[in-house]
């Protein structure tokens, strides 16, 4: 039922159920815990990985201004598409390490799940230190999730998930820090 707008550059739909049954299937993908959905916004947009992104770092900029500073981080060695966008957002551009443990406290964290530019999966002792950290700043997180599962190819995609995607976004929600999710299934479905 879904119908593209060229002059609005979205997907609608006449039929709100589908997209309720969308966001909870979304929400079960990235394995929120039903106790923190009432305070999941779910925005959909075209574009993949990058629009998906792109759109994070907009609700990040309008929903915490005071806290982005202007400044975007991202782990040094990432994906070469991050300077573009922060510039493109008006952001100013900083690196830190590869694993997170010391990050900047001023200013917008990208963080890859898995990072894209050496393999690494960062270990669930360094994203709790990091969820952790940022609550005490109450500075918002854009968890960008580039290649879910494939971390944990060996397993069925619910467990994969739920160690690739589930521990890292269920210690911020602990923690109760500010985080917001970048993902674009395209990959891990294989559409490519």
């Amino acid at each position: 039922n879904l119908r593209h707008d060229p002059q609005r550059g979205m997907y609608l739909t006449p039929n709100p159920a589908v997209l309720e049954s969308a966001r909870e299937f979304l929400l079960d993908e990235l394995c929120i815990p039903a106790s923190f959905r009432d305070l999941c916004a779910v925005s959909w947009c075209e574009g993949g990985g990058t629009g998906a992104l792109a759109r994070a770092i907009q609700y990040a900029i309008s929903s915490y201004k005071d806290r982005v500073k202007g400044k975007m981080i991202v782990q040094e060695k990432g994906w070469p598409g991050y300077p573009f966008l922060a510039k493109a957002h008006g952001l100013a551009f900083e690196e830190t390490a590869v694993d997170l443990l010391n990050p900047p406290s001023d200013g917008m964290l990208v963080a890859q799940i898995i990072h894209n530019g050496t393999g690494l999966r960062i270990p669930r002792f360094h994203w709790d230190i990091l969820a952790a950290s940022r609550a005490s700043f109450f500075t918002p997180t854009i968890l960008d999730i580039p290649y879910a599962g494939f971390d944990f190819a060996d397993f069925a995609l619910p467990r994969a998930m739920q160690y690739s995607v589930g521990i890292p976004i269920g210690l911020f929600l602990h923690h109760n820090t500010p985080v917001i999710i970048a993902w674009s299934p395209t990959k891990i479905y294989g559409a490519f």
